[in-house]
This record gives C-alpha cells, structure tokens and sequence, in this order.
C-alpha cells in the first residue's frame, strides 16, 4: 500500500509496473504528513513525502524523528517536482504571487492540512502576514476559498479549468496535462519513506527498482514536465 502525497510521479510507477506484475494497488492520497503517520502506524508499505523542515532548510529527513519511525523507516530518494501556481491560460487575473491570493477579485482552491503544498501556502501566507501586519489567523477569512480543501493535485486542476477557482497550488505536469498555465514557485524533493520491515516485499522491491529504471526516466521525459529524475532517483539516503 502507497499511502501519502499525490504525485503524477507515483501514477506512472504503477501503471509501469502493471505493464508487467499482476496485482491491484492500493494507493491513499491523505497528505505528506498523513503518509508518515500511516508508516508510523504500521499501515503503509511505502509513502510519498514532500516536506520542507523551517529549520534545516531540509526535505523529509528531519520529519523522521518528528513521527518515531527514524529508527524503523528508510528513505529511498525520489525526483525534483516544480511546484507553483495552477490558473487559466494567460493569466487573465494577472496573478504573481502568495500576495495576490488576498485580493477581493481572486477566487483560491486549497489543499488540505498535512500535505505539503499545504504546508507550503501556509509557510509562505504567514511570512506575508507578519510583512502587512495581520496576525496569521486572520489569513484564512482574507483568502477567498482557504477552506476549500482538495485532495490532490489533479481535483485542483479540474477546479481551475471548470472554473470554480482563478488559482490553486500544484505541479507543473498537473497544469499542462490539463490545459492551464503554471508559475513555478519552487522546486522541492519528493520522496518515499519505507517501513524498513516491507523491504522484503517482492512489490517493494518493484517499486524502487521501477523508480531509478531507465524506462520510468523516458516516461517521465515524456508524460510529466516539472518532474526531474537526478543522480541520487531510486536510491537509499537513509537507513537506520
């Protein structure tokens, strides 16, 4: 079971995989941080992270210890994913950053508490907080559709082009598959946190193979712009 983060990543892993392997997967998109708890909880084979830690400046590993698995997890690193703006061709709202999500003619989609792009908003609409003098809290009422909260970052894309929001946050492959426009706002690792007992499972095994594959590479190329395969893609960069 893959339990986490949504990425188009992970989608083109399984359909690789059922190209070849009978099986019928088991994925749950609830979060970054959701996708740790599950590990944590002895429920998930593998989870897709991508959280930035203030702190160290570092993604994923520091959340390790956050969630008690650092001594029964490993980390098996994934890609670079652009992250951004998600909106209608050409920008109409001429929409440029966090500080435009404030305005009265802007209709925003959210993405729900624990996952990473959330996080991400979040980090960033409190620096502009304490910039304009609002207490964080007040965010949430000056944003229009904070409390929309979607699940991934495909319904964030089907928001924007029925146009039920101007912008929501995503992946740059997310945007173009559907049509949209894209403003890259960061570039961010997303990788998979492994119960360290479920490396014995043929699947498992599968997975990371699949993932530092030549043909994972060439379908990335090809079908998910934003997303960059690195030397360091399929390897361990963590273990107990």
């Amino acid at each position: 079971s893959i339990i986490g983060s949504h990425c188009i990543g992970i989608e083109i892993i399984i359909d690789l995989l059922m190209g070849e392997l009978k099986f019928s997967p088991e994925l749950a998109y609830v979060g970054s941080s959701g996708g740790l708890a599950a590990v944590m909880l002895g429920e998930a084979d593998i989870a897709g992270v991508h959280l930035l830690d203030d702190g160290t400046g570092q993604y994923n590993l520091p959340f390790l210890k956050r969630y008690f698995i650092d001594d029964k997890a490993v980390v098996v690193r994934g890609y670079l994913r652009e992250q951004g703006f998600i909106l209608e061709k050409g920008n109409p709202k001429r929409i440029g950053g966090f500080e435009d999500l404030l305005r009265k003619d802007v209709k925003f989609v959210n993405r729900g508490l624990g996952s990473g792009t959330r996080a991400m908003l979040d980090r960033e609409m409190k620096k502009i907080a304490e910039r304009i003098g609002l207490k964080p809290n007040e965010i949430p009422q000056r944003v229009r559709g904070y409390s929309m909260e979607l699940k991934s970052h495909t319904e964030v894309a089907k928001a924007v082009s029925h146009a039920k929001a101007d912008v929501g946050l995503g992946i740059r492959a997310v945007a173009e598959k559907h049509g949209l426009g894209f403003i890259p706002l960061a570039e961010e690792y997303f990788d998979f946190v492994i119960d360290k007992k479920r490396l014995k499972k043929p699947l498992v095994n599968s997975f990371i193979e699949m993932l530092g594959s030549d043909r994972f590479k060439m379908e990335v190329e090809k079908n998910a712009p934003g997303i960059k395969i690195i030397e360091e893609t399929g390897k361990l960069i963590y273990e107990p």
